[in-house]
């Protein structure tokens, strides 16, 4: 997980506890999931319109997270498919949902305390 994700992370539990960024990451994750999985029908059907909205949403929860590499896949992802370049909105696609795993991975290692 990157250095600023894990600080933004540690401020908000300063802030709001611990229950509170259990609840934030556990909707960040349960929505992304969601929007993956619609994402992944739009770019099936090549409807790079509905494409660049679950993009941009992507990237509006990954801001708010403080997620930056998810962010950046999700720019590349809503600029294509604002282009209209299916190939590099799949790529993005592919590539983000590989980073939402990634960070699954990271924060619950995280939250047990071991290194990330």
């Amino acid at each position: 997980m990157q250095s600023s994700t894990r600080r933004q992370l540690e401020e908000m539990e300063q802030m709001g506890g611990s229950t509170f960024v259990d609840e934030l990451i556990e909707l960040f994750f349960s929505e992304s999931d969601m929007r993956f999985t619609k994402l992944e029908g739009a770019l099936t059907r090549g409807d790079l319109v509905e494409a660049g909205q679950i993009f941009h949403q992507l990237k509006g929860s990954a801001a708010s997270t403080g997620t930056g590499r998810l962010y950046r896949i999700c720019l590349v992802g809503e600029t294509a498919s604002e282009k209209g370049d299916d190939a590099l909105a799949r790529r993005a696609g592919r590539l983000g949902a590989k980073e939402l795993v990634f960070l699954k991975t990271s924060l619950k290692e995280w939250r047990r305390g071991a290194p990330s």
